[in-house]
């Protein structure tokens, strides 16, 4: 990616290979991903999940597609919706103080501009404490 001059970006898996092909891993692959932002990585722009409604996953029935189980996966195991959203919430819960780094960092090799008393290091490390 460099080489070609692309954006050092990547976004996670968190199935598949990074969870074993075990579908109940995935919240921890994710609680691995909100430590590496809140350590300040800043590659990682964003997380992909298989999910659903209800956990696992199902062969469509010698009896049809009629006798699905609503809301499971004919594909990969997914984790279900209680688990989807407490990893959801974890890692909007990082967000903030991951943010506030990629800020400090971005202006830490900034002059110092204050404008009549304002400044824009200032003024962003105060909104974003408050989600803190």
């Amino acid at each position: 990616m460099r080489k070609a001059k692309l954006p050092e970006t990547i976004m996670v898996d968190c199935s598949h290979g990074n969870s074993s092909k075990n579908h109940r891993n995935q919240p921890k692959v994710a609680d691995s991903i909100a430590q590496q932002l809140i350590d300040g990585e800043s590659a990682i722009t964003g997380v992909m999940l298989e999910s659903h409604l209800f956990e696992g996953r199902q062969d469509v029935p010698a009896e049809g597609k009629d006798c699905l189980k609503y809301g499971v996966s004919i594909t990969d195991a997914c984790i279900g919706w209680e688990d989807t959203e407490a990893v959801l919430a974890k890692l909007a819960d990082v967000l903030p103080r991951f943010f506030l780094l990629l800020i400090d960092r971005l202006l830490s090799n900034a002059a110092n501009v204050s404008v009549t008393g304002w400044s824009p290091k200032i003024f962003l490390r105060g909104y974003l404490t408050r989600f803190q």
